[in-house]
């Protein structure tokens, strides 16, 4: 199966001097795909769900996303125009998302209805209180079906009722076959299955079990030195890190690649 997104060799830092936030991260989500990103505070999550959602460009690595895909990205401190009413700001989002003004205006009420902030469709964002404010930005990373949600602590301020229909919803868009990367340290999604756990730590990526989300057990193949390059692009290609290519003599090299992850 094909993956929506997939990183690799991710490295990231703030200027040329700044310490490495990102240390080589490995990863992909096959469509349908939900993953749960922790970590402690600082280890650099939400500079990982920026790349992932293309919201920032890696210092150094790659980040594939399928052609065609549309994102749909909440950040934790999302900053809308004050000025705008919340109704204003989802039919942008909708524009964006090429839905039509009557299709929009059905999910946009769909949404609202399920979060519990109809009333504040009527209101000014810069009225709203932080919850409220909240459930609008994580209805507009939904809007439109998009093939890749990234949302960053959307259950943060929520209620009871509202975090449920946030896990709710986030396993619908999964169901339809989106791949969903979303933070959660305040464990408000308990009612929501994850297919794979990744944890950040010192900048690295890990499942849950403590070992890198890339399955690192290296294949390593042997192959004429001038069929090497094309050989590269093609594991790339099929969702493999590349993690040397070591000329042997005689016209051959060996490349060694692990594969990314495919799931649970």
């Amino acid at each position: 199966m094909s993956t929506v997104v997939t990183c690799h060799g991710l490295r990231k830092r703030y200027g040329p001097a700044g310490p490495w936030v990102l240390r080589n991260v490995d990863a992909s989500v096959e469509p349908g795909g939900v993953v749960h990103l922790s970590g402690p505070n600082g280890a650099g999550k939400s500079t990982l769900l920026r790349i992932v959602a293309g919201a920032c460009v890696p210092s150094a690595g790659i980040r594939r996303l399928a052609p065609g895909t549309a994102v749909g990205y909440a950040p934790e401190r999302a900053v809308p125009p004050r000025t705008f009413s919340s109704a204003q700001y989802l039919h942008h989002h909708a524009r964006v998302r090429g839905l039509g003004a009557a299709e929009g205006r059905r999910q946009i009420e769909q949404l609202a209805e399920r979060l519990g902030c109809e009333p504040a469709l009527r209101q000014r964002l810069g009225a709203l209180s932080k919850g409220t404010l909240r459930k609008l930005v994580v209805a507009q990373a939904l809007l439109g079906r998009p093939g890749l949600v990234v949302l960053d602590e959307p259950f943060a301020g929520l209620d009871v009722d509202a975090r449920a229909a946030v896990a709710d919803l986030v396993a619908e868009r999964a169901g339809d076959g989106a791949a969903v990367v979303l933070s959660d340290h305040r464990q408000g999604g308990e009612r929501l299955t994850c297919g794979r756990h990744w944890v950040l730590d010192g900048g690295r990526l890990l499942d849950a079990g403590g070992v890198p989300a890339v399955h690192r057990e290296p294949v390593r193949t042997t192959i004429a030195a001038d069929a090497s390059d094309g050989e590269v692009v093609r594991l790339i290609e099929d969702g493999w890190h590349v993690e040397r290519v070591q000329p042997l003599g005689q016209g051959r090299v060996e490349i060694e690649a692990v594969r990314a992850p495919r799931g649970p």
